[in-house]
C-alpha cells in the first residue's frame, strides 16, 4: 500500500493522517528543547506535564523504524451523569477506544503488505502542526479542518518507507489574528495577549489534573469539566459546527458510587462495576483528583 492509498483508507475510517520520515524526530526534539531553554515552557512544567508522556527514542526490536504515522479523528465532549449532576469530559481524555481502534485499523491496512506499527509517544500537537495536519489556535490547541479542536490524536512508528517530508513551521489559523474570544473566555487568564505560547502553568487544566490545592485566585465559577477545561473551545468560531455534537454517555454513576468517590475510597475497595465505568471513561488515572473536582463542580452548579 502506498502512502496516498493509506491516507484515503484512513479517511474512510474517519481519520485524517500524515506520514513522515523518521528523520524528523531530532528536529521535533530540538524544537521542544529550545522552548524549555528559552523559558517559553518552564522547566518545572516540562518535567511535571510533558516529559513523562514524550519519548523521542524510535528504536524498535521488532522492525526497522522508517516512518511516523500521525492520526486524528473527531471526538466530541462527553457528558456523564454523576448522581444528580451532569459533568463533561472534554475531548482527548477518553483515549483508549481511539488508540485501540487506530492501531487495529493500521495493522489491518499495513500487515498484508508486510509492514508493522507500534505506538509512538511524541508531542502530538507539534507533530501535527509541523506536518500540516492542523493549525494552532490562539489558545494553543490544534485545529483540524472539519473537526476543529474536538479531536483525539495518536502517533505510531512504522517500517513503512517514507523517504522525504519537509516539516513546515507551525501555522496559526487566520481568523485568530483578529479574534480574542478565547482570551476573554479563559477563566484563569492563561492566554497571553503579548505572546503566542499560553501560560500553561496558569491553565485550569494544569491545576485540575494535579493534586495540589487550587490557588485562591481560581474562582468556583471557573470550573466547567470534571477534568481539563472547555471554556476557550466553547466560544471558538472554528468549533461552531462541531459544538452541538456533544455526546451523552450511557455511563451513569449512582449517588452511592459518587458518595464513595467523594470519601476518597480506594479504587480497589470500589465495586467492579464502578471500576469498569472509570476505566471505560479513562478516568482511573485521574481518580485521586475526582473527589475534589466533583465537589467544586457541584458547588459551581449550585
Amino acid at each position: 500500500m502506498n502512502i496516498t492509498d493509506l491516507h484515503q483508507a484512513l479517511k474512510e475510517h474517519g481519520y485524517e493522517s500524515r506520514v513522515l520520515p523518521i528523520s524528523v524526530v531530532p528536529e521535533l526534539e530540538s524544537g521542544i528543547r529550545d522552548l524549555v531553554n528559552k523559558g517559553t515552557i518552564t522547566a518545572d512544567f516540562y518535567q511535571k506535564e510533558l516529559s513523562a508522556n514524550i519519548d523521542f527514542s524510535s528504536k524498535s526490536k521488532l522492525f526497522k523504524t522508517r516512518s511516523i504515522i500521525i492520526l486524528a479523528c473527531f471526538q466530541p465532549p462527553t457528558r456523564v451523569k454523576f448522581g444528580s449532576y451532569f459533568f463533561t469530559v472534554p475531548p482527548t481524555y477518553i483515549y483508549r477506544p481511539i488508540r485501540e481502534d487506530s492501531f487495529r485499523i493500521l495493522v489491518t491496512l499495513l500487515e498484508p503488505d508486510g509492514y508493522s506499527v507500534r505506538r509512538a509517544r511524541l508531542p502530538f500537537k507539534l507533530l501535527a502542526a509541523r506536518s500540516g495536519l492542523g493549525r494552532y489556535g490562539r489558545n494553543n490547541l490544534l485545529y483540524i479542518e472539519g473537526i476543529g479542536s474536538f479531536q483525539r490524536m495518536e502517533a505510531f512508528y512504522s517500517d513503512l518507507p517514507r523517504r522525504y517530508f519537509e516539516l513546515s513551521e507551525p501555522q496559526v489559523m487566520e481568523k485568530c489574528k483578529s479574534c480574542v474570544l478565547c482570551q476573554k473566555a479563559c477563566p484563569t487568564n492563561a492566554i497571553n495577549p503579548d505572546r503566542f505560547i499560553i501560560n500553561a502553568e496558569r491553565c485550569l487544566t494544569y491545576f485540575n489534573e494535579n493534586q495540589e490545592p487550587f490557588p485562591d485566585w481560581i474562582k468556583p465559577s471557573c470550573h466547567n469539566a470534571i477534568i481539563g477545561c472547555l471554556k476557550c473551545q466553547q466560544v471558538c468560531p472554528a468549533n461552531r459546527e462541531v459544538l452541538p455534537k456533544t455526546l451523552e454517555s450511557k455511563i451513569e454513576f449512582s449517588e452511592k458510587e459518587v458518595s464513595l468517590i467523594l470519601k476518597g475510597t480506594a479504587m480497589e475497595a470500589l465495586s467492579l462495576a464502578t471500576n469498569e465505568k472509570l476505566h471505560e471513561l479513562c478516568l482511573e488515572e485521574y481518580y485521586s483528583v475526582l473527589p475534589r473536582n466533583i465537589s467544586v463542580l457541584a458547588r459551581a452548579q449550585g
